[in-house]
């Protein structure tokens, strides 16, 4: 009766686990009238274990040319928390329109092209501050991106638009 009891209780367990957890959840939308629609979710807490799996070499993301720049873009983000919101950048130029602002917790990026293509991407300040962290002086550590996002909840991380078709990218 005890193990019947235990391997019934293992679905519930990890049903338990995925609740508990933060998910990525990618929706992709085809336009036109026969265009698919797929949501993926995927588990954060399963990521991570995937991710221990890949070779080391292959789990950083190489970016020395940032090297310079870290100590000045750690300052500004830790800055940034301490500021009301506010518009941060903006360019326009004939068609196109991109700003980047600070709303609440969140730094926001937002570029429009005037033939219709909207990208829209929101980052949590805490995030960009631990991924800043994880930079070693040539790579960013993959698995503190991950990290970084599961202390997220509930956040619309990207949605491109272009015309009818769209991909939306959160964390729930």
């Amino acid at each position: 009766m005890v193990k019947l009891a235990a391997i019934l209780s293992l679905p519930l367990l990890f049903v338990g686990v995925m609740a508990s957890s933060s998910c990525l959840v990618v929706d992709v939308k085809e336009g036109g009238p026969d265009g698919m629609h797929i949501v993926v979710p995927v588990p954060l807490f399963l990521a991570q274990i995937a991710l221990s799996f890949v070779p080391e070499e292959h789990t950083r993301v190489p970016l020395a040319e940032a090297a310079e720049y870290m100590p000045m873009a750690e300052r500004f983000i830790a800055e940034l928390e301490k500021i009301p919101d506010t518009e941060l950048v903006r360019v326009e130029e004939e068609d196109e329109l991109v700003v980047i602002s600070k709303v609440g917790d969140v730094l926001e990026v937002e570029v429009f092209e005037g033939d219709g293509e909207q990208v829209l991407v929101n980052m949590p300040i805490s995030a960009v501050q631990e991924i800043l962290a994880s930079f070693d002086g040539e790579t960013f550590e993959a698995s503190q991106a991950i990290a970084a996002l599961r202390g997220i909840s509930r956040t619309d991380l990207v949605h491109v638009r272009d015309g009818d078709e769209e991909v939306k990218v959160w964390i729930w």
